[in-house]
């Protein structure tokens, strides 16, 4: 009804695009949210396949190329760990689709050992907010990023965060038995 009513304003139909846009992509985020508070396949097929299935929606959404290398091992560590590593891959992916204007990103994940790697690099221009560290602080980050770290400093490990003219590398590491 407010199309039909601004037919010939253009800057009211610019203004109805606008709001358009805005609604699709927050249905996006609603639902990849959604799907990281119950991820169907983590507990069933494992993070393996739950990293898998996540990545591919998300390149969809967002036109990235994304590739992901992973172990089956993943698949053995406890689930609150896999819902921990499955989380930080989606912050770390919506950071890149936000701020890097990056093309492509890998995420790899495998145990080694009695360790736990992740990371997630991408080719895109280094953000400030993904800067890294000053004094052993983060700096310039809103929410997402102080997250992360807290989970994997919960679990004893640690996150870094490597951001160079090449792009960024977010790299999560925990002790795993």
């Amino acid at each position: 009804r407010i199309r039909a009513d601004a037919a010939g304003k253009a800057n009211t139909l610019d203004i109805l695009a606008e709001i358009d846009g805005s609604l699709e992509e927050a249905t996006r985020e609603l639902r990849a949210f959604t799907y990281l508070l119950h991820p169907p396949d983590l507990e069933g097929e494992g993070l393996s396949a739950s990293l898998e299935r996540y990545v591919e929606g998300f390149g969809r959404r967002t036109g990235l190329k994304i590739t992901v290398q992973s172990s089956r091992s993943v698949d053995q560590l406890s689930l609150p760990l896999q819902l921990t590593l499955l989380r930080i891959v989606q912050e770390a992916l919506t950071n890149v689709h936000r701020h890097a204007s990056a093309t492509s990103v890998s995420v790899n994940c495998r145990r080694v050992g009695r360790r736990l790697s992740l990371v997630i690099s991408d080719d895109g221009q280094a953000p400030e907010i993904a800067a890294g560290h000053q004094n052993g602080k983060p700096i310039g980050v809103g929410v997402g990023i102080p997250e992360m770290i807290a989970q994997m400093q919960h679990l004893g490990g640690n996150l870094q965060i490597d951001a160079g003219p090449s792009g960024t590398a977010v790299r999560a590491t925990v002790p795993v038995p």
